[in-house]
């Protein structure tokens, strides 16, 4: 059995202070938190049960279909996970003889309710549904999230969501305030990147006829909620449909995903890892015990301000070296190196290709293949690589604004939208790879001006980069 803390021991995380003056408070609220949320989640089921009865009763079944094809934008879609979305939509939002099946239920029954069910269902007729950017992510806690029409905050407690977001994910979703703590109650299921997720709140600004922040009372208007579900059904399939773009290595060499696989007798690995590693353009391993090694040249096609380019990498077990590249041109070039390198110590055995547009026709048809993590040196490589081009990228003339810089962009009202958008794909982009491998956009973004919502900043830098690397 473990030992009871008492409030004046040391506290256990060595901060050297008594355990109530450091984890103890928060560990009292998270433990609050987490008995509210468990209870809301007992109450909200059983008071949707006891609305739905309701309904039923009172409108008949009718309500519900009335409802499904005033949610679907076509008024065709059979989807169980829409259900998240609509089911909150239909109680709380959808007029039913002018107003919501939630209200008809409160005005009659609101006697035989407790205080606190009571004060649940005040709080769910005050949330509303809008494009919630995710700020900052604490796995398997909490979701900064961001209103991009309000520009309301909230701090969301969903385990779930938490572990299968990533920054600057947008969601369309209705957040319940309740006793201090935010949770989410009704979200579309598919979430869009930033680009795509600009058209639903372009189309929201439409419909206000106004810019900037929207006030809460107008996004809460009726028919509000079914131009943003309209919108967002629009977009999912746009970007469902829309064909998948021709892939290219930074040679301009068609992306192909290719394996080649090296036989050898055990006993001639150690000779083959020295050879590795007095090739030129190869880094060794730099941890004690691993067999990783990445192939180099000098310069880029594609990036200027890059001295270097990873055209592959292999890894070296106990009878095998497999080496992987990114094309087919970069595949034949390594072998040649390969084998004129190691000799007669290696035989080769098979390629294995995989187009990348492919497997992201297949993505969601089952669970994605296990990518190879990159090696720690591979890793250091490409933060190097990125912190180099983006060390320069704010003074080079883009096409995307007409030949001004970027830094021109974010002092331009006109343009410094579409830069903080652009911005904002770049980091959706990152917060999906490893923590490892991601750039720090924040720095950029201070030296630009803008804060992380695409405002001006106060102060500015006005002096051309000089991050570099070694």
């Amino acid at each position: 059995m473990a030992a009871t803390i008492g409030r004046n021991d040391p506290c256990p995380c060595g901060s050297a202070k008594k355990y109530k003056r450091c984890c103890l408070p928060m560990e009292s609220a998270a433990q609050s938190i987490s008995s509210l949320l468990a209870t809301t989640r007992e109450m909200d089921e059983r008071l949707v049960h006891q609305i739905a009865g309701f309904a039923r009763r009172r409108f008949g079944s009718l309500w519900l279909h009335a409802a499904q094809e005033e949610f679907y934008a076509d008024g065709t879609a059979d989807d169980p996970s829409h259900l998240q979305m609509l089911g909150p939509w239909s109680f709380y939002h959808f007029p039913v003889e002018g107003r919501p099946v939630s209200q008809w239920f409160l005005d009659l029954h609101q006697l035989e309710l407790s205080h606190l069910e009571r004060e649940w269902m005040t709080a769910q007729q005050a949330a509303w549904i809008s494009a919630w950017e995710v700020i900052r992510v604490d796995p398997g806690k909490t979701l900064e999230v961001r209103d991009l029409l309000s520009r309301e905050t909230r701090l969301v407690h969903d385990v779930r969501a938490s572990k299968s977001s990533a920054a600057r994910d947008v969601a369309l979703a209705r957040i319940v305030d309740f006793r201090g703590v935010s949770t989410f109650h009704g979200v579309y299921p598919l979430a869009l990147p930033p680009r795509e997720a600009e058209t639903v709140v372009v189309a929201a600004r439409l419909r206000a006829a106004r810019t900037g922040k929207l006030p809460i009372e107008l996004i809460r208007s009726p028919g509000f909620d079914l131009v943003l579900i309209h919108a967002w059904q629009h977009a999912i399939r746009a970007m469902l449909d829309r064909p998948l773009p021709e892939v290219s290595n930074t040679d301009g060499d068609p992306l192909l995903l290719t394996t080649d696989t090296f036989n050898f007798p055990t006993e001639a690995r150690k000779e083959i890892c020295r050879l590795l590693e007095e090739m030129r353009q190869v880094t060794p391993p730099h941890i004690s015990g691993r067999s990783d090694y990445t192939f180099l040249k000098t310069g880029n096609r594609r990036h200027s301000s890059w001295e270097k380019t990873i055209i592959g990498s292999a890894t070296v077990s106990a009878n095998r070296l497999k080496v992987e590249t990114n094309s087919t041109k970069r595949a034949n070039s390594l072998r040649r190196r390969i084998e004129r390198a190691l000799g007669g110590l290696v035989a080769f055995s098979r390629r294995v290709q995989t187009e990348p547009r492919e497997m992201m026709r297949a993505k969601g048809a089952g669970p994605e293949p296990a990518e190879r993590p990159p090696s720690p040196e591979e890793a250091e490589i490409l933060r190097a690589y990125k912190a180099r081009h983006y060390g320069a990228w704010p003074d080079e003339p883009l096409p995307a604004f007409a030949g001004l810089t970027p830094r021109e962009a974010a002092n331009s009202p006109d343009t410094r939208g579409q830069l903080d958008l652009m911005l904002r794909d770049f980091e959706h982009h990152e917060a999906r790879l490893p923590e490892a491998q991601r750039f720090d956009f924040a720095t950029l973004r201070k030296e630009l001006g803008l804060t992380s919502d695409g405002r001006k900043a106060r102060k500015p830098s006005r002096r051309p980069s000089t991050q570099s690397v070694e």
